[in-house]
């Protein structure tokens, strides 16, 4: 009894033990935001009290408003905190502590105005991150606007980080962040930017840096410098350690600096790609042989120089097509607007204008969005193009190329010359019994016209696929032609075909009708001959 007894309770126990575990199992919590309004209904009207209630991947926005705040810890993963709009949405530290100060991993702040943190502190204070991003804020009045300390892959985009006493600062073994997209001006005590004590693998790629102390200041080694206006700094660029190495700097502006660069005489750096360097508005090199790059170098000091000083101003214009993004680049002394792509026409334009002299533009073109050859119109035509390079340099993927007007407002458009692709599906290259054959073809590209010549005929205009009647016995050759809407010709690969309808009898019919009559008379015979047989017999 007592057998029976356990026997039934160990099953017992097992499936409770297993009803505990399953309904134990951890459950994701769904994400919420949280509202804040300092003067309207709202879950909370401090930004403090939101956070502190909020989970990880949890959202708080915030209305319009000045909150005055300050010491505000980011201290959960995943956080977003978003204003509702940068102009309106303020936090105001009223000259105490730090405003922000984010400790956790993949948070984001966008949409806010953070001002007036106290002496010796910071708008937004990054403390051991990584992947957070910092976007769209008006960060002023600080005396570090943006600061990181050991952090990494956070990215700090399109903010206007201005009149601070230096603008964003990464420290203390900072690694792979990215710095790109702002406007960062009026930081007069120190620097606009300043990369040091350890920071290295940085991108600092395509913000505007205008009237700082220091543009951009440099102690450390290995970060990346490319596609910044550096324009009206004290020092464009200034090294404090005097031994910096590895920083890769080209397709850089720099415009009228007080001093472009002040390096230390052991600093070496790469100051181009190979191919272009940086413009520099105070280089007096010449370009004999017209491709935008100067036939002399730039020189620094003993041992920093750019070898491939560029003629006029580094542009970059980004088309996004589908999912991949493609960069067109140019080298101009011309001011270029209204850039546009026409991928269905495979056409590029833009506008051009410069007060007087010979202009030139200098344009690096992905195959995918132009392909190669291309030809260069100017006003429809209208203004002639004095001189076009049409390969300054192909790495299979971009092509290169340099063209020059006479200064004025022009508009530039670049086409490509590359004819549309075409391929039959009918006919193929076989015999057909019938005399109507479907012709059915695929193009490339969208057209402006299409034709056929059969058994090299006249051409005949055609709309799309289509039908060949009554075609007569024997072999027929096809070609189709399309032209696209960039005005290119192009042919497919020529189809041979035959149509046999009137096939030979397999056998002649008098022979058939012949041998059945035999086989008849024969039959008829053996039957006679047998009834004579047996009748003799009898």
């Amino acid at each position: 009894m007592k057998k029976i007894v356990l026997l039934t309770f160990v099953p017992a126990l097992i499936l409770s033990m297993t009803f505990v575990i399953h309904f134990s199992a951890p459950v994701k919590a769904e994400t919420k935001t949280w509202t804040v309004d300092d003067d309207g209904p709202a879950d909370f009207q401090t930004i403090q009290e939101a956070v502190n209630a909020a989970k990880p991947g949890d959202t708080v926005f915030v209305y319009n408003g000045t909150y005055q705040e300050w010491n505000i810890v980011l201290d959960k993963d995943d956080l977003s905190l978003i204003g509702e709009n940068k102009d309106n949405t303020i936090i105001d530290g009223m000259n105490y502590g730090w405003i922000l100060t984010i400790t956790a991993q993949n948070v984001t702040v966008t949409g806010f105005t953070i001002q007036k943190s106290s002496i010796g502190t910071a708008g937004v204070f990054l403390s051991h991150t990584k992947e957070c991003r910092i976007s769209n804020n008006l960060v002023r009045n600080h005396d570090s606007g943006i600061y990181a300390v050991y952090s990494n892959n956070n990215v700090i985009e399109k903010n206007w980080v201005a009149n601070n006493n230096e603008g964003i600062i990464l420290s203390i073994v900072c690694k792979e962040n990215k710095i790109m997209d702002n406007n960062v001006t009026g930081n007069t005590l120190y620097a606009g930017i300043d990369v040091s004590n350890g920071a290295h693998s940085n991108q600092i790629e395509n913000n505007e840096i205008i009237q700082n102390k220091y543009g951009i200041l440099i102690t450390s080694e290995n970060n990346s410098i490319f596609g910044n206006l550096i324009m009206n700094n004290d020092v464009g660029i200034y090294e404090y350690s005097e031994s910096t190495r590895g920083y890769k700097i080209f397709h850089n502006n720099f415009v009228n600096n007080t001093q472009q660069i002040d390096l230390g005489s052991r600093s070496a750096n790469i100051w181009d790609n190979g191919l272009e360097g940086n413009y520099w508005s105070d280089y007096n090199g010449t370009d004999f042989n017209q491709d935008g790059v100067g036939d002399t170098s730039y020189i620094i000091n003993g041992n920093n120089m750019d070898y491939h000083p560029l003629m006029g101003t580094f542009s970059e214009f980004a088309v996004t097509l589908e999912v991949q993004t493609f960069h067109v680049t140019t080298i101009c002394n011309s001011t270029i607007s209204a850039f546009q792509s026409d991928q269905v026409n495979k056409i590029m334009r833009f506008n051009v204008t410069g007060e007087k002299g010979i202009g030139f533009c200098r344009v690096c073109t992905p195959y995918d969005l132009v392909p190669p050859p291309h030809t260069v119109t100017i006003d429809n035509g209208q203004t002639p193009v004095l001189y076009y390079n049409h390969s300054i340099y192909d790495n299979g993927t971009h092509r290169w190329i340099h063209f020059a007007y006479e200064h004025s407002t022009h508009e530039v458009l670049i086409r490509g010359t590359t004819p549309p692709t075409i391929s039959i599906i009918s006919p193929e290259n076989k015999t057909y019994t019938v005399k109507d054959i479907l012709l059915a073809f695929t193009v490339s590209e969208p057209t402006l016209w299409i034709s056929y010549s059969l058994d090299d005929q006249m051409n005949v205009t055609v709309t799309g696929n289509t039908t060949l009647s009554t075609l007569s016995d024997g072999s027929h050759s096809l070609k189709v032609y399309a032209k696209d809407t960039a005005g290119n010709m192009g042919a497919s690969e020529i189809i041979c075909f035959s149509i046999e309808t009137q096939q030979e009898e397999a056998f002649p019919t008098w022979i058939v009708a012949a041998m059945v009559i035999i086989a008849v008379v024969g039959a008829t015979l053996l039957v006679y001959f047998s009834k004579v047989k047996k009748t003799t017999a009898r």
